[in-house]
């Protein structure tokens, strides 16, 4: 109908330029997320590049030297896997210019080396990143966070009664996240870790602290994979990387 109007292209057409454009420029490809609770489908378009410094210097503390003994497309897939908190075949095979043969063999390489933990068979199987050279215990944070809300609830319980006041001032909450936010935390952790609701952490709280933490997704301060880390001596505030 809008064809017919002169109001729209040929359906389809502009998909190969705005997969060149992005590629051009670096960026992680555009992709599509289908989802049946509810049922739709979602399309990701990121604004920023898949092998940023930001990105890259996560991996290096992660893995060390071992990260440079890996191929170009090999960083490429524990990027993504980082930024994305968890990859499959099909995410690649958008993501990446290879053969589906030579994606399978890099998972198959990387979660040999220890790299990548794999999840469920076949067709299923999701990839997420390893613990690299943090401890036991802080793997086992890392792979709790990665569960459902019950699942960090139970096992933050016991911090929360002990640690948490019901009460606190809102200087008493910031000191709390920074703390918290030594690693990578979703909204959603920082609440269940202060039992406060996630609306209010968002909203009242996360905004007044851009000077303090670092976001996974800069560019897209609502994007709903958004992570939040406490800022080094060395990094610049948020506000200050973010594009005018």
């Amino acid at each position: 109908m809008f064809m017919m109007l002169g109001s729209a292209d040929k359906a389809g057409s502009g998909g190969d330029k705005i997969l060149k454009g992005w590629d051009a420029i670096g960026w992680i490809r555009p992709y599509i997320s289908e989802k049946s609770q509810p049922n739709k489908v979602e399309l990701f378009m990121p604004l920023e590049s898949l092998m940023d410094k930001r990105i890259l210097k996560e991996l290096q503390k992660r893995f060390g030297n071992r990260l440079k003994s890996l191929k170009n497309h090999e960083q490429m897939v524990l990027a993504l896997a980082l930024t994305e908190n968890k990859v499959n075949h099909e995410r690649l095979r958008y993501a990446l210019p290879l053969h589906p043969s030579d994606i399978s063999h890099i998972l198959q390489k990387l979660t040999k080396l220890g790299l990548l933990v794999s999840d469920g068979h076949g067709r299923g199987t999701t990839y997420r990143l390893s613990g690299g050279q943090d401890d036991e215990t802080l793997q086992a944070n890392s792979e709790t966070l990665q569960e459902t809300l019950q699942a960090k609830g139970k096992t933050l319980q016991g911090l929360e009664e002990t640690v948490i006041p019901k009460r606190m001032t809102r200087d008493e909450i910031i000191k709390k996240i920074l703390a918290f936010c030594s690693e990578w935390r979703t909204a959603e952790d920082i609440a269940v870790f202060l039992h406060r609701s996630k609306r209010y952490i968002t909203n009242e709280i996360l905004p007044d602290m851009d000077n303090h933490l670092v976001l996974l997704y800069p560019q897209v301060r609502r994007h709903p994979d958004q992570k939040y880390r406490s800022k080094t001596v060395n990094e610049k505030p948020e506000a200050e990387n973010r594009p005018l």
